[in-house]
């Protein structure tokens, strides 16, 4: 697997200029003070993590993939690819720019929102600190919120499969900043919404979830994705993302910028507020289905679909290709992820961009991608 090395660039900079609203500061990564130039202490963090996620740049040589990275050329694809087959990487690249007019590019050491995919770490946490306090996905939520309405009913595992029918849809928070304070201010929204008669696609369930960590451990949501994935997976967190001068952003596919909105992702807390790369997601769903971060009971709990409410959905995953594979899709602020695994964790298409496509362009090309690599017509009930 040959490996490309990347030398650490250095910029000097005379003057800071703002185009539309962006400074040359905020592009470089570099913090103008006075007649000083300070190099960004984030920026410093990004750049020991790059050297290090570089190393799993992987260049294109199989003709396969010299074949799917054509592809994402021809297709003005912006962003990052990873491409596993029988267990190898045989693809890892960026494409196109951090944002519009950048001169930054894109490389697999990009962090990228991954969105709905947040909710599988969410889902991962909850298995983990529950079980470490006695608990279990059986436990009734009515354990922790005896007040929430029909919580005596209603399982942790229906929480992590979105079959709570919980909602808050008539709510919109305004206190944001502070975890606890915000998942409180849910709650007193909450409401068992009984006309769902089926599974339905919502954030409120995973609130629930937070708010329940927040009781049994004491500790943030924050705190926690540290202490449980540690640097291993490189999940970043929104502040520490949020004060990252060089993130990419997202754009629209006329090809404008969308500026970086922190509180629509303090309203995602523990459902679209995570960011990595390519590999770090990789890694992380690779570590679930080999049971190294998890036990098998556990990834089960987190993965299974509860079938006689829905048959695809669990703990940020579909189930699809006919049950072969895993699947999640998750868009955020002009950003959009495609995640294809097979469920030994063999096979694998990653592709992470920072250009929203209304017509479908890059799930078609992940769909694609993946459909080579397994060597069969893909079919996904999702969409």
């Amino acid at each position: 697997m040959p490996l490309k090395k990347h030398a650490k660039w250095l910029v000097a900079i005379v003057s800071i200029a703002g185009i539309c609203g962006i400074s040359i500061a905020g592009i470089c990564g570099i913090a103008y003070l006075g007649t000083t130039l300070v190099e960004h202490p984030d920026s410093a963090q990004s750049d020991s993590r790059d050297a290090l996620t570089h190393e799993h740049e992987v260049v294109p040589e199989a003709s396969q993939a010299v074949q799917f990275d054509n592809a994402i050329k021809q297709n003005k694809f912006s962003g990052t690819v990873l491409v596993v087959k029988d267990g190898k990487p045989i693809l890892n690249q960026g494409y196109g720019k951090t944002r519009i007019r950048s001169q930054r590019d894109n490389t697999t050491a990009t962090k990228y929102p991954i969105a709905s995919l947040t909710k599988n770490v969410t889902a991962v946490l909850a298995v983990k600190q529950l079980e470490a306090k006695g608990y279990s996905p059986e436990t009734k939520v009515s354990t922790f919120y005896p007040n929430l309405p029909n919580a005596e009913n209603i399982t942790i595992r229906q929480l992590i499969t979105m079959n709570a029918k919980y909602d808050t849809s008539k709510f919109v928070p305004k206190r944001l900043g502070d975890e606890k304070v915000y998942i409180d201010e849910i709650l007193k929204h909450t409401y068992y919404n009984h006309t769902k008669t089926t599974w339905h696609y919502n954030a409120t369930d995973y609130h629930i979830l937070i708010g329940i960590l927040h009781k049994v451990t004491g500790k943030s949501y924050e705190q926690l994705v540290k202490e449980t994935f540690g640097p291993q997976y490189e999940l970043q967190t929104l502040p520490g993302y949020a004060n990252n001068l060089a993130k990419p952003l997202g754009s629209t596919v006329e090809g404008v910028n969308i500026p970086f909105n922190k509180s629509e992702y303090q309203k995602e807390l523990g459902t679209g507020d995570i960011f990595t790369n390519t590999w770090g997601i990789y890694q992380l769903l690779e570590s679930e289905i080999k049971a190294k971060i998890v036990t098998p009971q556990q990834f089960k709990a987190v993965s299974t679909p509860m079938s006689q409410y829905h048959e695809i959905y669990s703990g940020g995953l579909y189930s699809e290709d006919r049950g072969r594979a895993y699947f999640c899709r998750g868009v955020m602020q002009g950003f959009e992820d495609y995640v294809y695994m097979s469920k030994d964790g063999r096979n694998a298409v990653i592709l992470q961009s920072n250009q929203y496509s209304v017509t479908g362009k890059n799930a078609n090309l992940a769909k694609y991608i993946y459909g080579k690599v397994v060597g069969h017509e893909v079919v996904f009930k999702n969409y």
